[in-house]
């Protein structure tokens, strides 16, 4: 898309999907940490099974607080790789129609 063929209302919608991405990231931002406090969770529960029972238990809950923590990192990934690069690239979109439109008006103005 040429951002000197952006209109008003091509703008607005741009801007409108800039919140909605920031949305969404911030969604995968709280299934990160959300992952990460149960992974603390099951870590947790796993090592007082482990000292109190017998070590079977204890694997199960060590293996969820690894995927725990494996799917923190994984959503923080994710995060960054589908919306950093959407709304940098909207935001370049709407910056260059200004501009233009900038460029444009002074010299309307000037003749």
């Amino acid at each position: 898309m040429d951002p000197k063929e952006l209109t008003a209302q091509d703008i607005l919608k741009l801007e409108e999907e800039i919140k909605y991405f920031y949305q969404r990231r911030k969604t995968f931002l709280g299934f990160a940490f959300l992952c990460f406090g149960l992974g603390i969770l099951f870590f947790v529960i796993g090592v007082m099974v482990g000292v109190s029972t017998n070590q079977g238990f204890m694997s199960i809950f060590t293996t969820l607080s690894a995927f725990g923590f494996t799917g923190f990192i994984v959503l923080l990934i994710l995060r960054g790789s589908l919306y950093n690069r959407r709304i940098r690239n909207r935001k370049l979109l709407i910056k260059g129609a200004k501009e233009y439109r900038e460029v444009i008006k002074t010299f309307n103005d000037h003749e």
